[in-house]
């Protein structure tokens, strides 16, 4: 956090614990049971941002803990074509203009972009493959300096770089 702070989030109730950066306890919250924690990040402006894998949901998480936007919904799958649902989120990643990105790879094999207030602007890839643009578990996305999407594409043991239009540009 902006304050210097760790917070973890976990498979287990309470969902998250806040840190000292010395590892020092400061407080558990989240009395919500998520199915399978697995993504966290905090953007620019201290909002906390989460990912369930099982439950195919992203949500949105005020510093203290409300729930202030979920995407996706929680117990349904969204194949590679959804706008509204996902199928194995792993990573989201807000960009400077409050865009969210999320790797949607676990089951899909997608990343799929929305405006700032979750409103469905774009997928990339949507096929699994090896080909140029094609992902294999894309597990993790970030925006660059420079505005492109940087794709980890795990089970391809890449990476792969788009454009913010969602070009393929190169892979690595």
């Amino acid at each position: 956090t902006r304050s210097g702070q760790i917070i973890v989030f976990r498979r287990a109730n309470p969902a998250f614990f806040t840190l000292n950066a010395d590892g020092t306890f400061v407080k558990s919250w989240g009395e919500t049971m998520y199915r399978l924690a697995h993504g966290i990040r905090i953007d620019r402006d201290g909002f906390i941002w989460i990912t369930d894998n099982t439950d195919n949901i992203v949500q949105k998480l005020s510093p203290d803990g409300k729930v202030l936007m979920t995407l996706g919904k929680a117990g349904t799958t969204g194949n590679n074509d959804s706008q509204e649902a996902f199928d194995g989120p792993a990573d989201v990643f807000i960009a400077s203009n409050g865009d969210i990105l999320v790797a949607d790879g676990y089951r899909n094999s997608r990343v799929v972009q929305f405006s700032k207030d979750g409103k469905f602007i774009r997928k990339i890839g949507g096929t699994k493959g090896t080909e140029p643009g094609q992902f294999n578990l894309p597990h993790a996305v970030v925006i660059d300096s420079k505005g492109r999407i940087i794709v980890a594409d795990a089970e391809n043991n890449r990476i792969q770089v788009f454009r913010k239009d969602g070009a393929f540009v190169r892979e690595i």
